[in-house]
């Protein structure tokens, strides 16, 4: 048996000794768990992170689809973001499109609702999104609505004056859905305000009068349109175009036309020049009596005073003259004076005057063009005025030798 002296002896400890042990040992699980908790919160923080997302307009249209704006934002840095596009049908939610990424992401993001849809066709109803991070996700729900083109809600209206040479305007008339353009058509119709035809290069908003509008209406077509179609209204129509208001002045007397297509004269009216059924000077306009000298003179489209007569050329081509008529100059196959209007005649004397596009009164005689560009002259012929190779007055229409 080994001595005792060589054998480990185990001394007793110290009451002091056995409580400063226990202390040493309880503050060092103290640190131990401390550290591990300080590591934990570390770990959780760094894998903790959320995220935040909002949309812009949580219903649009397919068009409206890369204006919408998807702002997300993450709370902390994340290793990994992720979001799912889902599409209902029916009571299903079915998948569009998902997406995973790998890295560090953090801060604030903002992309298009078309990036999100990624070449995924855009169908109309309804939406969710779901974004992901690290800790946390948060779900976004939207709507695609179907577009609608314009639709008009009040016509367009024409304003100005109906004569040749002004200037008609055209309101929008009023539309919903909003439009984003609208163009305008203007069109060229009968007195009755059908058999319209498109006025070639008017497509501005205002349109000026010309010649060729003369006896016909006019309507306006304004098309609007946006992303989703277009949709035009037509106006209702003018009043009938008149001639810009004219004015031919003879010896001593002044006849004007006005634009109802009427004719008002003044001056001297000793043979009936002012073809109001008198011949009774007037220094103020009186109105040119018809052919039955009862009513008004009308539809007129253009007039011409001579030296004491005034002829007028009336829509459908005849002509009728007043005054003087001491040679012939109002072409009716008489040579006496008439205080109203009287029918010239044909050349041969027994019908009317027709198909004349255009009148000039002479001193003692008139000329008419018609439709066929040959021409036609009554009246005073001593020097030959009436072009058909003769000097003795006429009191009906020749022919002008020639012409065309």
């Amino acid at each position: 048996m080994a001595p005792l002296s060589s054998v480990a002896r185990i001394v007793p400890l110290s009451r002091r000794s056995t409580v400063r042990l226990l202390a040493g040992a309880i503050l060092c699980a103290l640190v131990l768990v401390g550290t591990s908790t300080l590591a934990g919160a570390a770990s959780s923080k760094a894998s903790g992170a959320k995220i935040s997302a909002h949309l812009s307009k949580k219903s649009f249209t397919k068009a409206q689809v890369k204006k919408v704006k998807l702002i997300y934002k993450f709370s902390a840095p994340s290793k990994s973001f992720a979001y799912r596009l889902s599409f209902k049908k029916g009571s299903k939610w079915l998948k569009v499109k998902s997406v995973k990424r790998k890295g560090t992401f953090k801060g604030s993001h903002t992309m298009t609702v078309k990036k999100v849809f990624a070449g995924k066709p855009v169908k109309v109803g309804r939406y969710r999104l779901r974004l992901s991070a690290d800790g946390g996700s948060k779900l976004l729900s939207f709507k695609v609505v179907k577009g609608r083109k314009p639709a008009n809600t009040a016509l367009p209206t024409i304003s100005g004056t109906t004569t040749q040479g002004q200037k008609l305007t055209a309101s929008r008339g009023s539309w919903s859905n909003s439009p984003t353009s609208r163009s305008y058509r203007w069109r060229r119709c009968n007195s009755f305000g059908v058999s319209c035809a498109d006025i070639s290069g008017a497509s501005a908003s205002s349109y000026t009068l010309a010649a060729v509008d003369v006896n016909s209406t006019i309507r306006v077509v304004v098309t609007a349109s946006n992303s989703y179609g277009s949709a035009s209204a037509t106006s209702a129509q003018t009043a009938v175009v008149a001639t810009v208001p004219a004015i031919s002045a003879g010896y001593s007397h002044t006849c004007a036309l006005l634009s109802d297509h009427t004719v008002e004269c003044w001056g001297y009216n000793g043979e009936g020049e002012l073809g109001d059924g008198t011949t009774t000077d007037s220094a103020t306009p009186v109105q040119v009596k018809d052919v039955a000298g009862t009513g008004t003179l009308s539809n007129v489209t253009q007039i011409s005073a001579g030296y004491s007569h005034t002829c007028a050329l009336l829509t459908g081509g005849a002509v009728e003259c007043w005054g003087y008529n001491y040679n012939g100059q109002l072409g009716n196959g008489t040579t006496t004076d008439s205080a109203t209007p009287v029918q010239v005649k044909d050349v041969a004397g027994t019908g009317t005057l027709s198909n004349v596009t255009q009148i000039s009164a002479g001193g003692s005689h008139t000329c008419a063009l018609l439709s066929d560009n040959t021409v036609e002259c009554w009246g005073y012929n001593g020097e030959g005025e009436l072009g058909n190779g003769e000097t003795a007055d006429r009191t009906t229409p020749v022919s002008v030798i020639g012409i065309p």
